[in-house]
């Protein structure tokens, strides 16, 4: 993300990876817990998805 924002480049969010379980509720993603993980990084992304499928 960090990358993307600072050449920027639209980023595609995908939470199937490392932090998946804490931006999931069940199976959808948790838009408000993925703002506030993004906020706190100090990054955004254009798109988000849970997985690609």
């Amino acid at each position: 993300m960090l990358g993307a924002n600072r050449n920027g480049f639209d980023a595609l969010f995908v939470a199937a990876g490392i932090h998946g379980a804490d931006l999931r509720d069940a199976a959808q993603l948790d838009r408000a817990r993925l703002a506030a993980a993004l906020a706190a990084e100090g990054v955004h992304a254009r798109c988000a998805r849970a997985e690609l499928a």
